[in-house]
């Protein structure tokens, strides 16, 4: 007899997990061991079930999909996270895929796209909804991204993290503290992102971070 693939499904949304749920119990190669409404949730019960594959959404409180994601691949290696969300831009996807995620739907996939997608979680390997596969190809081919790398457009994850708290207004103290870093380190940061960025105020940087799809309001 199949082992089934055991997985949890996360969205703040019951409705949308319901009807996720119905669609699952039509394959019995698929096997869905519980629910979760957010991210801390989720952390409690992939800890408690330890399933194959987690299939999250990404807006989701106290903790998102972004942060859950990053904890589950730290804590639990050996569990797959395909995310499962409405947000198809360039700032959700990559941070995603940097958080570790193996899989990236939009929530108007197919049904078998979905179940492709966990079958493919579970034998290790990447799959993205047609949305996602070619936001992901044009940043690769860009040079912009590298899903098994580092950089994200040239930033490092470091400088990265930096960015997205100055577009957020994060005063230096708060930056410096979050990063444990010295105010001298993080003013060599800053003056780095500025360079690579092309801008000289934190207008600019906000306004071409947005555009590129780095941050998202």
């Amino acid at each position: 007899m199949t082992v089934p693939i055991r997985i949890i499904l996360a969205d703040d949304h019951a409705f949308f997990r319901e009807g996720v749920a119905g669609i699952l119990e039509g394959y019995p190669e698929i096997e869905l061991v519980d629910q979760a409404a957010d991210g801390r949730q989720l952390l409690s019960l992939v800890e408690k079930h330890r399933p194959d594959v987690v299939l999250t959404d990404i807006q989701m409180g106290p903790m998102d999909g972004f942060e859950a994601t990053r904890q589950i691949r730290q804590r639990f290696p050996e569990v797959a996270v395909i995310a499962l969300t409405m947000h198809h831009d360039n700032f959700a996807i990559v941070e995603m895929l940097r958080a570790g995620a193996t899989g990236y739907l939009v929530k108007d996939s197919a049904r078998h796209v979905v179940v492709e997608a966990i079958r493919a979680a579970h034998r290790g390997q990447r799959y993205y909804s047609e949305t996602a596969s070619r936001k992901v190809t044009a940043l690769i081919s860009g040079g912009f991204f590298d899903p098994d790398g580092q950089d994200v457009m040239g930033f490092s994850p470091t400088e990265l993290r930096i960015l997205r708290l100055m577009c957020l207004d994060t005063d230096t103290d708060e930056i410096a503290t979050q990063l444990n870093i010295s105010k001298l380190t993080l003013k060599r940061y800053r003056i780095r992102i500025y360079e690579k960025a092309g801008v000289k105020t934190q207008a600019g940087l906000v306004f071409w971070a947005v555009k590129e799809g780095l941050v998202r309001w």
